[in-house]
């Protein structure tokens, strides 16, 4: 006895799909469904990985300088306020550490350029903020005498490691000599423009403020809720104090990436419910130009559910086709969409990103597996809707009828 590999009602599927005996017209048809949902498919899959992308760089700005919650006071925080201890002893916090910016100059460049100077303390903040993985070239300070500046000013300035720098402010118009043993990247050309980070004392001296802070950042657990936190400290700290978290930093553009990811998808959606609608249409031709061979298998005894199958499983067969390709085509431009944008500004010399507006170098992408197998479930739930009228059509033929079809 011969043992089927597949199903009959499956190779019969592909049979119809790759049958060299349709017409013309049919292949073209089933090609132009293929290429549908392919196109609309990858633009999905681009749309939800600048999306996702944009969302998680925004994330990772906020939090990443400004961490997950920052505690300020009316003035300046003393170092030593009791108010740091009880911050510490919420569960939910995982470190602290004390901030203080102060508007300044540096030399070089002549005549001093105006930067923000970022105090930092050079042991706590890399356990709460992200400020030490931006670091590109050199490395982390770990002397009062370093400072880290931003890749762009340095690019611009024409500084390195090693050079050498004075910093200044209104306050401490002497300049105090700096190293610079590490140029930051975070692609915001903000950031990455005019900013310096020295130590806390230095800040502290250059704002005349000594044994003083501007903020306290707070990192809190992985599993914590940062408004439940949020909420929580707000109630205990006196009135002095306020508090924001980093979904406040910039909720309008937290609401506008989110109602752009939903406006986008909702009409790239629609487009590909047209194609998979195509793909109904293809299977009614199908069924039209195949009914004699439903008619031979109906009189040799095949059933009306086999008839039925074998047309979903072909609807779900250019589906597949097209969900397929259109996932390698969508993941192949989301991740080479930056050399792919740089090209076309060498050819044309038109800047699609332009820094001003965006304050990106790149488009950030990051590819979200789980969203395109949400994706693919969803479209095949969705071609199995359109392809059961047809399919129904088909196994509703008169077995006479349709052998005489001529």
């Amino acid at each position: 006895m011969i043992k089927q590999r597949l199903p009959y009602s499956i190779q019969l599927s592909l049979t119809y799909l790759w049958s060299q005996t349709s017409h013309r017209f049919i292949r073209i048809v089933t090609g132009i469904s293929i290429a549908g949902i392919a196109l609309s498919i990858a633009a999905i899959v681009i749309i939800m990985a600048i999306m996702d992308g944009f969302a998680h760089t925004l994330k990772q700005q906020l939090t990443g300088i400004h961490a997950d919650i920052q505690i300020e006071h009316i003035q300046t925080l003393d170092l030593s306020d009791p108010m740091i201890q009880t911050v510490d002893q919420h569960p939910s916090v995982a470190a602290t550490t004390p901030t203080l910016t102060v508007a300044g100059f540096i030399q070089p460049p002549n005549p001093p350029s105006f930067v923000s100077i970022l105090g930092v303390d050079f042991t706590s903040d890399p356990t709460v903020t992200t400020l030490i993985d931006q670091v590109q070239s050199g490395h982390w300070p770990t002397h009062p005498h370093h400072v880290l500046i931003g890749q762009s000013f340095a690019d611009y300035h024409g500084l390195s490691i090693g050079s050498r720098v004075h910093v200044h402010s209104p306050n401490h118009p002497q300049p105090l000599a700096r190293t610079v043993v590490g140029v930051i990247h975070t692609g915001v050309q903000r950031l990455d423009t005019g900013h310096v980070v020295t130590d806390l004392a230095t800040a502290q001296a250059l704002a005349g403020t000594p044994d003083r802070m501007h903020q306290l950042k707070l990192r809190l657990i992985p599993e914590a809720d940062v408004l439940a936190v949020y909420t929580t400290l707000r109630d205990q700290l006196p009135d002095a104090y306020w508090m924001t978290h980093w979904m406040s930093l910039n909720p309008v553009a937290l609401r506008a990436l989110r109602l752009e990811h939903t406006v986008m998808m909702v009409i790239v959606s629609l487009i590909l419910l047209m194609a998979i609608g195509n793909v109904g249409t293809t299977l009614l031709i199908h069924v039209l130009d195949k009914t004699q061979s439903i008619g031979l298998l109906r009189a040799m005894g095949a059933r009306p559910a086999f008839i039925q199958r074998v047309f979903i499983v072909h609807g779900l067969f250019v589906t597949t086709i097209g969900l397929i390709v259109g996932l390698i085509i969508g993941i192949a431009i989301s991740q080479y969409i930056n050399p792919l944008l740089a090209l076309v500004d060498h050819v044309t010399g038109i800047h699609l990103l332009p820094d001003k507006i965006y304050y990106l170098d790149r488009i950030p992408v990051q590819l979200n597996p789980t969203g395109y197998i949400l994706v693919a479930l969803g479209t095949w739930a969705a071609t199995i809707l359109c392809a059961w009228y047809p399919a129904k059509k088909a196994a509703s033929l008169d077995p006479v009828a349709a052998v005489s079809h001529g």
